[in-house]
């Protein structure tokens, strides 16, 4: 499939510069299952609005903006190649999943009240292969994909693992990879997108692939003094979200 510019279409430079390092939290198969890591406190309903040092009101028991995205912030997917995968790896070389790693989620519990609505600014950092998503509108300086669905047809880009954050309220898919093409290619990818969430709203975060094959690291990309892989790339794939901001709609 053609893609939309040959920006998104080149194998990005391998990340040299420094970086902010942070503590991330790593995702791996024995909870791929996802876990609700924050929830709402038990009554919020007739909570009285109180004023915090900077003079904000907001309501009791209820986060500030801030922290309604904190289990957001950090997070880190780690999508490893099979510890027997032979290096150095080949131009285009392929890896198997370990374990369960075919499919990793990370499901979120927003601490909010139901009926508010936020803008989430997240610094999105990928190491990963392109896929492609049909119907959805696409962004033009970034792989970022609003709605949609995995394309079909050519290349089969199921197979080609799909990187996406699913909003419970209101609903939709944000898709983080989308080259609109497929191939045994690595981009290195670090770019903001705005996603609308509901105070109360599930946000998961999640890594598909449709077989038990991925592209390996073979441009050997990486963000250097960001963790858990600072100094040295992965032979796998990888992403990390930042918060950059919440803002009341």
């Amino acid at each position: 499939m053609e893609d939309e510019g040959d920006a998104a279409r080149s194998v990005r430079d391998t990340g040299t510069e420094a970086d902010d390092a942070g503590a991330a939290r790593t995702l791996d198969a024995s909870d791929s299952q996802g876990s609700s890591l924050a929830t709402r406190d038990a009554a919020t309903d007739g909570s009285v609005p109180t004023r915090d040092a900077a003079g904000a009101t907001h309501d009791a028991g209820l986060p500030r903006e801030g922290d309604l995205a904190r289990e957001l912030d950090g997070l880190f997917l780690d999508v490893p190649c099979a510890s027997d995968t032979p290096t150095p790896l080949a131009q285009g070389a392929t890896c198997l999943h370990p374990g369960s790693t075919q499919h990793i989620e990370r499901a979120i519990q927003l601490p909010g009240r139901a009926g508010d609505v936020y803008d989430l600014t997240l610094r999105v950092r990928g190491i990963w292969e392109p896929t492609s998503i049909a119907s959805g509108m696409r962004r033009k300086d970034a792989p970022f994909t609003t709605g949609g669905e995995v394309a079909s047809g050519d290349g089969m880009p199921i197979n080609y693992q799909q990187y996406f954050i699913r909003v419970s309220k209101p609903a939709q898919t944000y898709w983080l990879n989308d080259y609109g093409y497929v191939a045994h290619d690595i981009h290195r990818e670090d770019y903001d997108a705005i996603v609308r969430v509901d105070g109360a709203a599930t946000v998961t975060i999640v890594m598909n692939d449709g077989n038990d094959h991925q592209i390996a690291n073979w441009t050997r990309d990486y963000f250097a003094g960001l963790a858990p892989y600072a100094d040295a790339p992965s032979t796998g794939q990888s992403l990390r979200l930042d918060v950059r901001s919440v803002i009341a709609r």
